[in-house]
């Protein structure tokens, strides 16, 4: 499933309980304690799940940043300084070791999401040095 606009769900269904998110309202998943934090405008879900299960739903605007979390570039405004800020202004530290190859994957994203808004670039799935499993862009390094 791609997304493709805020009409589009990301679906959470666990043996307790069922939920579907719009995909626009998700910021980022976290792994913690064999469970997935689900962060989102309107405050941080928690589920009994893998990180990687919930990766098939997950649409192109999504990268993981390490193997505990997945961020939604769509909504990310700034990344300096080992910080992640959201468009809502909720900020994220990110680790010494991930955070160079995250923001030159975060620059490339926008300079292309520019140039395909442009007309000036065809989409496709991925770019050079990354591997595109299920949706879920990752750096070929993990």
């Amino acid at each position: 499933m791609a997304v493709k606009n805020e009409k589009d769900i990301i679906p959470f269904v666990t043996r307790r309980e069922s939920i579907a998110f719009p995909a626009d309202f998700i910021l980022y998943l976290e792994s913690a304690d064999r469970n997935i934090i689900v962060c989102t405008d309107k405050g941080n879900y928690r589920c009994y799940k893998n990180l990687r299960d919930c990766e098939i739903y997950l649409g192109k605007d999504y990268f993981r940043v390490n193997e505990r979390m997945i961020v939604n570039f769509s909504r990310v405004l700034l990344m300096k300084d080992r910080t992640i800020k959201f468009d809502n202004g909720i900020e994220v530290v990110v680790g010494d070791k991930f955070f160079g190859s995250l923001r030159r994957r975060f620059s490339n994203y926008i300079i292309k999401k520019r140039r395909q808004q442009l007309g000036l670039e065809e989409p496709s799935n991925g770019g050079p040095g990354c591997l595109v499993v299920s949706g879920v862009e990752r750096d070929s390094s993990f």
